[in-house]
């Protein structure tokens, strides 16, 4: 019987303990992000590696950190338009795309972006690359049907 009472409230004091832990010992801590780095919507996001990050959202916009997200330098796109997605086949090659079938490559790690050939003017959603020279779009230009593209 005394075995039994301690072994009850050994259990207690292990559950109780673990109850009143703090939410961020259990759950990895959050830091607001956005709009720190840019006051614009981001839509996406990806990892290179395991410092690098690139970001993307409405107004032509793309940001990149080199730092695992602490800091964020601003990429001008030389576009206005909502990008949507971003994918990167390697951690050089990548793309981005958005509204109105807009295409921007990257061959730097998302250093640099230009205009690329887009096979729609559609909206473009999503993007995959399998490597750097493989590539999947979706374009939902018609109401409702989606359109599949390849490179």
């Amino acid at each position: 019987m005394r075995r039994s009472s301690f072994t009850v409230f050994a259990l207690t004091v292990c559950i109780a303990s673990f109850v009143s832990l703090p939410l961020h010992a259990v759950e990895p801590r959050w830091a607001w992000q956005n709009p720190q780095p840019t006051g614009s919507t981001l839509r996406a996001i990806t990892f290179l590696d395991i410092s690098t990050v690139v970001a993307v959202g409405d107004g032509g916009t793309v940001i990149r950190s080199d730092d695992a997200g602490l800091t964020w330098t601003d990429i001008d796109t030389h576009t206005g338009l909502y990008i949507y997605d971003v994918s990167f086949g390697t951690t050089s090659i990548g793309l981005a795309v958005g509204s109105r079938g807009v295409v921007l490559r990257t061959s730097d790690g998302g250093v640099q972006w230009d205009f690329a050939p887009s096979p729609t003017t559609g909206e473009i959603d999503d993007v995959f690359l399998l490597d750097g020279a493989t590539g999947f779009l979706v374009d939902s230009y018609v109401s409702d049907y989606y359109t599949l593209f390849r490179t």
